[in-house]
């Protein structure tokens, strides 16, 4: 089969597209399907090697994801770095030192919030048109909405879902997945409290 190894073609960015969509609404065997006509096209793109790899791993299988993880890193054409990978217990003590460090009013605020912790985004969380792998989801109603409303059975609790697996798929390191778990703590807590990405960005500057 001939192989075409540019950097930019309509059929492979297709199916590589499209095998990213499966990974997000966890269709991995499709997605791997995708993955894999991409490298049969362009077995030297990084992309399509990251891309087959998160349908593995979303799989479990995980010593084949690592695999092509570094096929990906190591990859001629649009190289992509390998993930760093923590154990549950250290994503559980990043988040917990986290918390212990938050300014007074956020703790606060995570007193009124449950926290998740979890390996991927759930499907049914996604927005439509969901392209980016999301690190957290603030879920259910503001503070706002939630004082306004009162005590309700109708009204869902307020949920903060913090993704392991996306934090390592963009961390090189313990200290940058630690950092990253610790901003997706506060922009929920942000998003919980009514602010804007703006307000956001600026309280994390305070706090760095």
């Amino acid at each position: 089969m001939d192989t075409n190894d540019s950097p930019y073609d309509p059929e492979i960015d297709a199916h590589v597209e499209e095998s990213w969509q499966e990974f997000l609404f966890d269709r991995c065997a499709d997605g791997e399907r995708l993955a894999r006509a991409a490298l049969r096209l362009a077995p030297f793109r990084g992309d399509c090697w990251y891309v087959l790899a998160v349908n593995l791993e979303r799989q479990r299988r995980l010593s084949a994801a690592d695999r092509a993880f570094q096929r990906a890193a190591l990859a001629p054409i649009n190289p992509q770095p390998a993930p760093f990978r923590v154990s549950w217990n250290h994503c559980e003590r990043a988040l917990e030192r986290a918390a212990d460090i938050l300014p007074q009013f956020l703790s606060r605020a995570m007193e009124e919030v449950t926290l998740v912790l979890r390996n991927y985004a759930a499907p049914e969380v996604l927005p439509p048109g969901t392209e980016a792998e999301p690190l957290f989801f603030h879920l259910g109603p503001t503070r706002d909405q939630a004082d306004a409303h009162g005590i309700s059975d109708t009204l869902p609790d307020a949920a903060i879902h913090i993704y392991r697996r996306s934090h390592e798929h963009l961390s090189r390191n313990a200290r940058e997945f630690d950092r990253g778990i610790a901003h997706s703590l506060i922009r929920g807590l942000g998003t919980f409290l009514g602010y804007n990405d703006q307000r956001v960005d600026a309280l994390l500057q305070e706090l760095a």
